[in-house]
């Protein structure tokens, strides 16, 4: 009888025990997920996320000059995907808008941090648009250069591997410096 009440006394602790482990493991579960989870939206939502992604990559930045409130779009352009190139984060940011900047800053593969290189880059002569954006005035300059990125972006390529992309730039007034407010492969 003793071997009885010993084996059910084993049984009740196995019982106990085994409930402890799986509660451990629910409970793992649980901050495991919550810890990718919040991870995931630090690194999509955050409006400095470009900076951890950076610094999980190990991206150094180097300061880019930024070009005379009077230069021309494409100079901006040039000006933008240098401070790109660079990882220059504040040139590129005081030659978008507010809101571009963002946009870009909360992509896991911002380009501040996941461009490495361009190559054969091709600035097309701005054309200018209709107003739209909040401007008065808008252009459009379409480049093509050949990337080196360690996340390939989703931009379409031509027969020799070059990227063909677009920036929209606004301004209100020729005194102001243009910016850049949208980009894309429609543009």
């Amino acid at each position: 009888m003793e071997d009885e009440l010993t084996g059910s006394g084993d049984q009740r602790s196995g019982s106990i025990a085994d409930r402890k482990r799986r509660s451990r493991l629910i409970a793992a579960a649980i901050l495991a997920f919550l810890l990718i989870g919040s991870s995931a939206f630090i690194i999509t939502h955050c409006a400095s996320c470009q900076v951890i992604t950076c610094r999980l990559w190990g991206s150094p930045s180097v300061s880019v000059p930024h070009p005379p409130d009077n230069s021309p779009a494409e100079e901006v352009v040039q000006a933008y995907i240098n401070a790109t190139i660079a990882h220059d984060v504040r040139t590129s940011r005081k030659l978008s808008t507010i809101e571009f900047a963002a946009r870009k800053e909360t992509l896991i593969d911002a380009p501040y941090c996941n461009w490495l290189s361009v190559r054969d880059l091709e600035i097309d002569t701005a054309v200018e648009q209709s107003p739209t954006g909040g401007f008065r005035q808008v252009m459009a300059v379409g480049v093509r250069f050949k990337l080196q990125a360690r996340l390939h972006p989703n931009m379409p390529e031509d027969a020799s591997g070059k990227a063909s992309w677009g920036y929209l730039l606004g301004r209100n007034t020729p005194r102001e410096g243009w910016k850049i407010f949208d980009d894309g492969a429609a543009l």
